[in-house]
């Protein structure tokens, strides 16, 4: 039996395993992959390896090789005699001459070329259906190529070539497909001018085998055009009524964009991959799952940690946070130290309608209430029997806000008590706003827009909350919750104050899976909260904050956070696009992304560019897309695009 060597395994990688197995003997190497981290066994058994790793887009379109540069050199430098070393066959898209290029900086390979033509969305039956092999590369290479491919494909089509004909044959292929979703899209408006059905006219049209049926409008991503995908399901997203998963949001939402306002979303778009996604974890915050060319709103900070003793903390950014500095990256190219932003949230400024004495009261409800399920509008507010000062001022609330008197009594706990009133107004303005058991707090819609646009009710909310249920250990101000809901919704609160904090989850005690800590711990931070908390027992003086070296993490009115860690790991399964309204970016858990970009077209426009040439069919099918395409991946801010300019199409 056959031994094959596959190098990344990703979407080709699999597909490329599926259709091999039981044919032949596979081997395989991802460094992101634990049980398949050895390459020198990969390719000290095998006579041939197929290298199938990422080759994103840079900033100005052209392509980024560092990732198949990588695996050559690996190849090269494993210390394996030349006379044992495999076959190394590339099988990701790279401009033409590139392959030539790799060949002469390492002779002692034998360097093939061999694209793929799958489809993210159908990538295992796209490989199954192979009916034409494209090999570059030396005639006796491209022959062994060939004789492991017809263990799984013995009828298709080979074509035999060198390596640059082989890349560009791929390229064109690509682009010829960009050409003709275009014209479909041109004739889909002409079409619906002209009230026709254009599925009717398609199926007529694609009849003819010289044609295709790759015209289908809108495409399998829900839009117009071509273009790419976004984040995964479990993505949180900030509305102005709180927050959503990626997969709860809908048309007419409105959602937070990079700079603070929240815009309307105009569409939701899904669909199905198969990949490696890049986890960027920021310090303090939970990881985020993207594309590895999801552009995000970054600076890139290059620290070295190896070999190099670094003596700045992550969280010591001081001189390079600069919204001049930042640059959409793609997420791929995101490293440890680099840095995120968060926006400052911008609300309208509005009168609210509540009270700063029921906010208060909410905040309290939130930290420390509950309802009876039994005796009918009882509420209850937990407490310190020892806390005289706090218990006061929740009785003065309760008294002020519901005109009702009430007191502390004893429950069977040595420290515990029990603040308890009765009234039905209270109890229905409890459920409207707040729900009623712990897993499930969280502010309403209408509260939580309050908080957003009001500042003393944003402010006496936060003061409760943390007067009934945080806690100062260390000189640092602490909050933890069992509701994931209340947890993020408080986090903005505190980003809206330009108060920077880092949060934990854990395992909770009891039965429920996690608990949520918010913790606030640098001295200026700590000296922002207290004026909140002022007049309160949990209010730290600043005689007594502990003074650190960390510098003000806020500058125009963004909020940097360093990055922690940076992982890759494989994933099946939904992905989601939004069309928002006047910007395409959007807070994804705990920083701003865009959406992808489409990365072929502009890397042969920008080759083409680079050798003297300017293509100008390439250039008029690119901005042909920007006239229908709703979600535009790659607009707006500085980085995203070789081109400078775009054309809006016509609502």
């Amino acid at each position: 039996m056959k031994r094959i060597g596959i190098i990344g395994y990703g979407v080709v990688g699999r597909a490329f395993e599926n259709v091999f197995k039981g044919k032949a003997k596979i081997f395989i190497y991802d460094r992101f992959v634990p049980q398949y981290s050895d390459l020198n066994a990969v390719i000290s058994s095998c006579p041939a390896v197929f290298a199938a790793v990422p080759t994103p887009m840079n900033e100005d379109g052209s392509i980024d090789l560092s990732c198949i540069k990588e695996v050559v050199s690996k190849i090269s430098g494993a210390g394996i005699p030349v006379k044992k070393l495999p076959i190394v066959v590339l099988r990701s898209t790279i401009i033409p001459g590139t392959t030539r290029d790799l060949q002469k900086k390492h002779p002692s390979l034998k360097l093939v070329f061999n694209p793929e033509f799958l489809s993210e969305r159908n990538s295992l039956a796209d490989m199954e259906r192979t009916d034409r092999i494209i090999i570059g590369g030396k005639l006796k290479d491209c022959k062994k190529i060939e004789d492991i491919y017809r263990l799984a494909f013995p009828q298709a089509r080979y074509i035999i070539t060198d390596t640059t004909t082989a890349e560009m044959i791929k390229y064109a292929a690509n682009v010829t497909l960009a050409g003709q979703v275009m014209i479909a899209n041109e004739l889909f408006q002409i079409c619906r001018k002209l009230h026709l059905d254009w599925s009717f006219i398609r199926n007529a049209v694609i009849l003819d085998p010289l044609i295709g049926g790759n015209n289908k409008v809108p495409g399998p991503d829900g839009d117009m055009g071509f273009g790419g995908k976004c984040v995964t399901p479990d993505t949180n997203l900030l509305t102005n009524k709180g927050v959503k998963r990626a997969d709860m949001v809908k048309t007419g939402d409105f959602v937070l964009t990079h700079d603070g306002t929240f815009k309307k979303v105009l569409d939701v778009f899904q669909r199905e991959i198969e990949e490696k996604i890049i986890s960027i974890k920021p310090q303090g915050f939970e990881p985020t799952l993207l594309t590895l060319e999801h552009p995000v709103w970054a600076i890139q900070a290059n620290r070295k940690y190896k070999k190099v003793k670094n003596r700045l903390k992550l969280s010591n950014y001081k001189g390079i946070a600069s919204k001049d500095k930042l640059r959409w990256i793609p997420a791929g190219k995101i490293r440890k130290g680099d840095y995120l932003v968060w926006p400052v949230i911008k609300g309208k400024s509005q009168k609210s309608i509540f009270t700063d004495g029921q906010a208060f009261f909410l905040g309290i409800y939130l930290a420390e209430g509950s309802i009876d399920k039994d005796i009918k509008n009882r509420v209850y507010i937990a407490c310190d029997k020892r806390d005289a000062d706090t218990n006061r001022q929740i009785i003065e609330n309760i008294q002020k806000t519901w005109g009702i008197k009430t007191k502390v009594e004893n429950i069977n706990s040595v420290n515990g008590g029990v603040i308890r009133f009765s009234d039905k107004n209270a109890k229905k303005f409890i459920d409207k706003h707040c729900s009623k058991y712990a897993l499930n707090k969280k502010l309403s819609a209408e509260l939580f827009s309050s908080c957003i646009n009001n500042a003393n009710i944003r402010r006496n909310l936060l003061k409760g909350l943390f007067l009934g249920d945080g806690s100062i250990s260390s000189r640092v101000y602490n909050y933890t919750t069992i509701s994931l809901q209340l947890y993020l919704q408080i986090r903005y609160l505190l980003c809206a104050e330009k108060i920077a904090f880092t949060c934990n989850t854990k395992k909770a005690y009891g039965n429920h899976k996690e608990a949520y800590t918010i913790r606030i711990r640098t001295s200026q931070e700590i000296g922002k909260f207290g004026k909140i908390m002022a007049g309160t027992r949990k209010y730290l003086a600043a005689p007594f904050v502990k003074k650190t070296r960390t510098p003000d993490s806020f500058a125009d009115d963004l909020c940097f956070i360093p990055v922690k860690q940076v992982s890759e790991l494989a994933y099946c399964g939904t992905v989601y696009n939004f069309e928002i309204e006047s910007n395409e970016t959007y807070l994804a858990n705990s920083f701003i992304v865009h959406n992808c970009l489409p990365k072929d077209l502009n890397a042969l426009t920008h080759l083409a560019k680079s050798l003297g040439y300017e293509p100008q069919l390439l250039k008029q099918i690119w901005k042909s897309n920007l006239l229908v395409r709703k979600n535009r991946d790659w607009e707006v801010i500085k980085g995203a695009t070789s081109f400078k300019k775009s054309v809006r199409r016509k609502k």
